[in-house]
């Protein structure tokens, strides 16, 4: 008799999990070159392993529930499921014990694509002039301005999108965020709520932006305003490579 035991089945589910996840990073990374070029294959492949975990927490399992899933993160950031720009999504991610997961999950993607085309444009068309109006803009004399203000320069459909209710919280957030980094100036608050604004509120720790949260964790500034140089330096430079990308690839 051929006896499988415990540990045995446990490997075998690790090797069938693990090939699940190459499937979804190989389909992926051909939608999402400029972000799998930054982060490289090693990168990419965590992000992915981190992402259809956090899937499984909402009870998607299969592949096709997941590879919608991961497609949200990969394009409103890792943890839009707890993102207050992301409230569109909430009423997908919160089944009940045993809900199927496809009918959910196909729910929330058409809402964050209804939400995309009121935003971006059915033909993304907006997407690059927000870009361009980052990379434009006068940020040496940005940090002075209240957050809402430059969030309202720089994507005026979103932000009329989200309404001010939602500004002032991501706005407050970013404040709290920037403190935890010990960063409490104003213009940290300013820097983190446009971060947020155009990566996720979870850019700091989203696997897709190791630049990010390798800066902040730095120990080595000589003071805030050096640290916040570098943080603003490492997002123009993502936000040029995000510029040569293909309009699909690219979303904020």
């Amino acid at each position: 008799m051929l006896v499988i035991r415990k540990e045995q089945m446990q490997r075998l589910g690790a090797v069938s999990l693990q090939r699940l996840e190459d499937r979804l990073s190989l389909r992926l990374r051909r939608h999402y070159p400029i972000p799998f070029s930054i982060v490289g294959p090693d990168g990419w492949s965590a992000a992915i392993r981190a992402g259809a975990a956090a899937g499984r927490r909402h009870g998607f399992r299969t592949e096709g529930d997941l590879l919608l899933f991961l497609s949200l993160a990969c394009t409103f950031g890792a943890h839009f499921d707890s993102d207050p720009q992301c409230g569109w999504a909430v009423p997908y991610l919160s089944g009940a014990s045993g809900d199927p997961g496809r009918p959910r999950i196909r729910a929330c993607y058409a809402a964050a694509m209804a939400h995309l085309d009121r935003t971006i444009g059915k033909d993304n068309g907006e997407q690059v002039k927000v870009l361009l109006r980052a990379h434009r803009y006068d940020w040496e004399h940005a940090w002075s301005r209240p957050p809402e203000a430059i969030l309202h320069h720089l994507h005026p459909r979103k932000a009329a999108e989200l309404g001010e209710p939602v500004l002032g919280r991501l706005a407050g957030l970013a404040a709290h965020r920037a403190l935890g980094y010990g960063l409490r100036s104003p213009g940290a608050g300013a820097l983190f709520a446009v971060l947020m604004f155009m990566l996720g509120s979870g850019f700091d720790d989203d696997l897709l932006y190791p630049w990010a949260g390798a800066l902040l964790r730095e120990r080595g500034w000589p003071d805030e305003r050096a640290a916040l140089a570098a943080l603003q330096q490492a997002a123009l430079q993502h936000l040029a490579r995000s510029l040569a990308a293909p309009p699909a690839a690219m979303v904020h």
